[in-house]
């Protein structure tokens, strides 16, 4: 049965560090930790709405996260990213777009950040799998946002790319923000 997951305080060093690739996906160690991240992203345990989190973000020193674009809501939409990686498509002009960021590591903020619109990703799936495909738009943000926490990178400490930050009041603030933009990304 898994076991949810208790998210690491903005202090932790884990956050920032780089993690361990995993050499074998298939460890009954990894499967374990998948099965509780699965577990632990759902949105009755969570307690709101997320892209993606990555093992760091519970303490774990492994290069994975969950992806989840579309939203934690349903567990169809959450992929399991091991040992990822990105590039800017080259053909696209390395064209960046800023936008806010949120990130359960750093609670009652966003930040505004320049990310690529799109990219090429390679990853492994739980099954040991190499997969490459491309990305673009939120998807390509998303997985950025995601990439960078393997690495040990937080979305306010890319001092050069940030370029505005806001603080809520209180979790209603920040939740109606995020819904509010979740729902222009519709229109």
């Amino acid at each position: 049965m898994p076991k949810k997951l208790i998210l690491e305080p903005y202090e932790s060093r884990i956050l920032r560090q780089s993690l361990r690739p995993v050499s074998d996906p298939l460890s009954p160690e990894i499967q374990t930790l998948i099965a509780d991240m699965l577990f632990s992203i759902d949105i009755a345990q969570l307690g709101r709405s997320a892209a993606g989190m990555a093992a760091n973000q519970w303490g774990f020193d492994w290069q994975i996260f969950l992806y989840c674009p579309l939203g934690n809501d349903n567990p169809d939409n959450i992929s399991v990213i091991i040992n990822p990686s990105y590039a800017p498509i080259a053909g696209r002009n390395l064209e960046e777009e800023l936008a806010y960021e949120g990130c359960f590591s750093i609670p009652n903020a966003a930040q505004k950040v320049s990310r690529y619109t799109a990219i090429a990703v390679r990853y492994q799936t739980p099954t040991a799998e190499w997969i490459e495909k491309e990305l673009f738009g939120w998807e390509a943000r998303v997985w950025q946002h995601e990439n960078d926490h393997v690495l040990g990178i937080l979305c306010d400490a890319k001092a050069e790319r940030t370029l505005e930050k806001i603080v809520f009041n209180n979790t209603t603030e920040e939740t109606n923000f995020w819904a509010n933009k979740k729902a222009s990304r519709k229109k």
